[in-house]
């Protein structure tokens, strides 16, 4: 009865500002970044160069010790999205969109959370994961990761409170995901132990026969996400 009575059932309340509050901190804070001097210019020119050429480059370009050596370029979708990014905006649009990116993962995974847990608890959840993941805030690819797995915890929580056709969507996410960053091992790992974990406590509960239909579409959807890395084009 207590997640009950925490959970947000209208948007005009005190306890509900911080389901506001919070993401927008998030989001000005990351607006307020700045580039720092790490490897983005170079995933900016390398998005450059596969627009230019529309072609992934499957050997270093750019390493004077090793010229011409096989490169597996397993981000070049978010190289080319940095690229075009910089040719509509500059900087400002860049970290504008980077900002947006990082907030949405946040907030997806605190609207999942905030009915089941509480908006209390939901957005101290988020401030923790806050502090854990400021250290991978840098204008990168890596800042798609953060939306990319929002998204599959919001589709996991949705599956989990009836909506089946849900983790449909997990199969384009993955898709998509395999060719922007490589933290998509995670998303693996957090869809493969939900099924795993849905599957064994139904097995546990003797409820396979009532619930059949059910397990056999989560596992069709987990496997058929996992298939989707195929269409990576890294190489």
């Amino acid at each position: 009865m207590a997640q009950e009575e925490d959970a947000p059932h209208s948007w005009f309340t005190l306890r509900n500002l911080w389901l506001w509050l919070v993401p927008w901190g998030l989001f000005v804070r990351l607006c307020l970044s700045t580039i720092a001097p790490n490897d983005f210019w170079w995933h900016v020119r390398t998005g450059q160069l596969i627009l230019q050429t529309r072609a992934i480059p499957t050997i270093d370009l750019f390493t004077y010790t090793q010229p011409g050596a096989p490169w597996i370029n397993q981000a070049w979708l978010m190289q080319v999205a940095l690229a075009q990014l910089m040719a509509w905006g500059g900087v400002p649009l860049v970290i504008f969109a980077h900002a947006l990116t990082i907030t949405a993962g946040y907030t997806l995974i605190l609207r999942a959370c905030a009915p089941r847990y509480g908006v209390r608890t939901s957005v101290w959840a988020t401030v923790i994961g806050v502090f854990v993941g400021i250290q991978s805030w840098a204008v990168r690819p890596q800042s798609f990761s953060f939306l990319a797995f929002g998204i599959l915890l919001y589709l996991i929580e949705k599956h989990r409170q009836g909506q089946r056709n849900a983790l449909w969507w997990a199969i384009p996410l993955f898709a998509v995901w395999v060719n922007a960053h490589g933290v998509f091992v995670f998303g693996l790992a957090a869809l493969g132990l939900y099924t795993f974990g849905t599957v064994w406590d139904a097995l546990w509960a003797r409820e396979w026969q009532t619930r059949r239909r059910e397990l056999l579409l989560l596992c069709a959807q987990a496997l058929l996400a996992v298939a989707a890395l195929a269409l990576s084009r890294s190489r």
